[in-house]
């Protein structure tokens, strides 16, 4: 009897993880807010699905930011003005190997790891950045030095409409403005 009692309370468990499952994945919770982070950032002025756009002080204009979603490494993706996808992450001794970047189903891009300057925020390469717009999810896998082999997620619904943010007025880098000596 002791058995059934036991089997019977992991068939429960494995029906309310299956639902909260479910619930996570229709909720309206962004993914930064699944992934640990309990606020969005200072600045936060829209979000587009599981994108944020943030505005930093005059003249910096907008990043957008996406956290990753499945997987403990605490990895970020941004954006800035200039359109660049960049990659920040915790690690500050690089990666062993390759960083393999998949976007869906589309063939992965190997980055060497010699390549990678600053393995706490390396740009991704062009090569992926239209797949990035297309896609519906990044995978991110790597071997940071000292450190298991990691996989991680991004969600890339919202991303192009965050994208069109950058082009708002509100989110336009600002020129650098100096004052006239006209009243001297």
């Amino acid at each position: 009897m002791r058995f059934v009692k036991h089997r019977m309370f992991h068939g429960y468990v494995g029906i309310v993880a299956a639902a909260a499952a479910v619930l996570a994945a229709l909720s309206p919770v962004p993914a930064w807010a699944l992934s640990g982070v309990e606020e969005a950032p200072a600045g936060s002025i829209a979000q587009e699905d599981d994108w944020l756009v943030v505005q930093q002080a005059a003249p910096q204009g907008c990043y957008l930011t996406g956290v990753a979603q499945e997987g403990g490494a605490n990895m970020r993706l941004i954006v800035a003005g200039d359109r660049i996808p960049v990659l920040k992450t915790p690690y500050d001794r690089g990666f062993k190997g390759y960083v393999v970047l998949t976007v869906d189903r589309r063939p992965p891009l190997y980055i060497a790891s010699f390549l990678v300057d600053d393995p706490q925020s390396f740009a991704l390469p062009e090569a992926i950045h239209r797949d990035l717009i297309r896609g519906r999810k990044l995978i991110v896998k790597a071997q940071p030095v000292g450190v298991e082999p990691l996989e991680q997620a991004f969600s890339l619904i919202g991303f192009t409409r965050a994208l069109e943010w950058l082009d708002r007025t509100e989110c336009r880098v600002q020129e650098a403005t100096f004052p006239s000596n006209a009243h001297r």
